[in-house]
């Protein structure tokens, strides 16, 4: 059966059965489960989390919920909810069955202010401290074309920036100013400049815009991570996808999570940039992070949080390790992959490591290699190394497992955290 899906920025809703996960392997993840029906999610640090509930928007810790905004008339559907700068760590909350768009202070004792109304909006996302831009189908559904308006967050007013066939699209922008849209199959581009110079009486079209990915089955929400990889959530999969580019600029798709149908599946898709200098790649020492938003009709809504796997070395014996046999231990690597485990009198606090050709950094702590032996990682991507230790006066070595793979056709880089022995 065809998936019916109700997208209200954050809010997914797939009338289908209960679904399963699988995740893209050198990725993990855990789960919020948060109350049945909320839209319009928005996953802050604290931790706490914003949504909207069918009456009021909260915001729920874990521990208590606060009302943010209340309704005299609450709204069917939310549309989206977007952090923005300023006293009281503010929100951007829009719903669409009246259209009003408001912003809402997270803490502190600030009132909701009523930004603006643009019927039928969809997403929004920040231009700069006091603009945002707001996806939305001002026409109705029966309109042809989809309008994207500059909101001017210090007196509401508005201006159409671009004008676009199709249904209504998610944004994005990247640290340039660039802005992205989808158009279901394909990403959009309409840079910084372009973006300035339609404000006033001047519009963009779909054919101002450069095509940068394309082949994709309904985007439905799009992040965009530290070097310029879109993360979409697809219905029609329905999937996770993470669309990257190699050195040549031709695009590669790589499905992140697969769902069936038969459990809350990806709706909105945001990128939380904190965690160190590594990045959101496979097998990363410290991990960026991604909140991915599960929903589904009538069921449960949760957030997903992905995070990079790491794989871990350990020692069957602590230091200092006693004469004798002991084993170097791997776990969390890549499936059947090659690995190479050394040893240094040193260890090195440099940057992760960028090798040609190849997009994901490796986590090389090892100064001078002393010394190196090959191991096999099996399918869970285990190995183990018996190593004999014959008593060398109780030298410190440090000691890390890297290892190199290939997983549905593209190289898989990894490396262990670092170990210290003394021998």
């Amino acid at each position: 059966m065809t998936p019916y899906v109700l997208r209200s920025a954050a809010f997914v809703a797939l009338i289908s059965p209960v679904c399963a996960q699988t995740i893209e392997e050198g990725y993990d993840s855990t789960v919020q489960v948060l109350p049945a029906g909320v839209q319009a999610v928005l996953d802050l640090p604290g931790p706490s989390v914003v949504y909207y509930d069918g009456t009021e928007l909260v915001r729920d810790t874990g521990g208590t919920t606060t009302s943010l905004l209340t309704f005299a008339s609450p709204p069917s559907f939310a549309s989206f909810t977007i952090p923005l700068s300023g006293p009281g760590a503010p929100v951007l909350f829009g719903e669409n069955s009246n259209g009003e768009i408001w912003r809402v202070p997270v803490v502190g004792a600030g009132l909701p202010e009523l930004v603006t109304t643009i019927q039928f909006n969809y997403d929004a996302i920040r231009l700069d401290p006091t603009t945002v831009l707001v996806s939305a189908k001002t026409g109705g559904f029966a309109s042809p074309d989809n309008d994207i308006i500059a909101v001017d967050l210090t007196d509401g007013s508005t201006d159409v920036i671009a004008v676009v066939p199709g249904f209504s699209g998610p944004l994005v922008r990247n640290n340039a100013g660039d802005v992205f849209y989808g158009t279901g199959s394909e990403i959009i581009r309409w840079d910084a400049a372009q973006i300035q110079g339609a404000f006033g009486p001047t519009q963009l079209s779909e054919g101002d815009a450069t095509v940068v990915a394309t082949g994709l089955p309904s985007t439905l929400d799009l992040a965009l991570d530290q070097d310029g990889d879109f993360l979409v959530s697809d219905f029609a999969g329905p999937s996770l996808l993470e669309v990257s580019f190699d050195d040549q600029g031709n695009q590669e798709t790589t499905t992140l999570i697969e769902y069936t149908f038969s459990v809350p599946a990806a709706g909105a898709v945001r990128y939380l940039p904190s965690g160190g200098p590594s990045a959101f790649e496979p097998f990363q020492q410290t991990g960026k992070r991604l909140s991915v938003v599960e929903s589904q009709f009538g069921g449960g809504t949760q957030i997903r949080t992905v995070r990079p796997e790491r794989a871990e070395l350990t020692a069957s014996a602590t230091n200092p390790v006693p004469v004798g046999t002991f084993s170097l231990d791997l776990t969390g690597g890549a499936s059947n992959a090659l690995g190479v485990i050394a040893f240094s009198l040193s260890n090195f606090n440099g940057p992760p490591i960028l090798l040609p050709g190849i997009e994901q950094p490796i986590a090389w702590r090892l100064g001078a290699t002393e010394a190196a032996v090959t191991i096999n990682l099996d399918s869970n991507g285990a190995a183990t190394l018996p190593i004999n230790n014959v008593g060398l006066g109780g030298t410190f070595f440090f000691t890390q497992c890297g290892f190199v793979g290939s997983d549905t056709g593209r190289t898989v880089l990894g490396a262990s955290n670092l170990l210290v022995l003394q021998l």
